[in-house]
């Protein structure tokens, strides 16, 4: 087996609230409304984060900096692993240089 085909050996988790089987779709359903957009036919789409009340938002349990929702999707990718996050082959991925939960380009002089 080659690293590339190592990362994806374990099948990812998903951390996700709103795929949670304790949280209920009546609960859910607060954080959906009917699409703006005529195309999309009313379909539910969520609501814009800043809508919601900062403590539904907090209750959801989301990372609440970028740099920690990030990492949090890393660790989704690599199936809850931390030692796969480290060894991340995905360097096209947008989110690859900040996956070990730090900015690598804050503080660093240009060169």
């Amino acid at each position: 087996m080659t690293q590339a085909n190592s990362v994806y050996s374990t099948p990812p988790t998903n951390t996700s609230a709103i795929d949670d089987p304790q949280s209920s779709t009546v609960t859910l359903q607060r954080y959906l409304e009917p699409s703006p957009i005529l195309a999309d036919g009313g379909a539910q789409v969520g609501k814009l984060p800043g809508s919601i009340p900062l403590h539904d938002l907090r209750g959801l349990g989301h990372p609440e900096s970028p740099i920690k929702a990030i990492r949090a999707k890393c660790l989704d990718c690599s199936g809850g692993n931390d030692a796969e996050v480290r060894k991340c082959v995905a360097t096209g991925c947008a989110l690859w240089p900040f996956r070990m939960g730090v900015n690598p380009f804050y503080g660093r002089p240009q060169s």
